[in-house]
């Protein structure tokens, strides 16, 4: 396990968080690659032991974009497929148990990417719900607050 250091100033959103197409494409990459090991939705197969290492340094540094408003997630992720958008369900949520410094809570993404399936008539199939459980400690998963 590794721990990371505290920010005084990380309850904020950095102004230089954004979310780039080729942020998310090489996010994506990883994604597929741990879904397609795993298969589509879950089963139960376990998660890499370190996202870490399958993450570019500079990438690795992001751990802002985990603070983006819901909004900001919608609108960059509007053009993926459902598919797509459940393999980095996959991703955030590791990346939120495996990085340093991206703990997100009631603001991870994977929320925000439910929320976009949610709003297509997708609903999560009960194997990802169950990898989500295993693979996260975030209770806010995959929903957001209760009320």
């Amino acid at each position: 396990m590794t721990t990371g250091s505290w920010d005084p100033g990380s309850g904020t959103v950095k102004a230089s968080a954004r979310l780039d197409a080729a942020l998310l494409k090489r996010f994506l990459h990883i994604a597929e690659a741990i879904a397609s090991s795993e298969g589509s939705e879950g089963g139960e197969s376990g998660a890499p032991d370190s996202l870490e290492g399958l993450l570019a340094p500079e990438d690795r540094g992001r751990a802002e974009i985990m603070q983006l408003p819901t909004q900001a997630w919608q609108a960059a992720l509007s053009g993926y497929s459902n598919q797509q958008l459940l393999a980095l369900i996959r991703f955030f949520t590791l990346a939120e148990m495996q990085l340093p410094g991206w703990q997100a809570g009631v603001t991870s993404p994977v929320i925000a990417i439910n929320s976009v399936l949610k709003s297509r008539g997708y609903k999560l199939e009960k194997p990802l719900l169950q990898w989500i459980r295993k693979n996260s400690s975030n209770r806010f998963l995959p929903n957001g607050p209760v009320g």
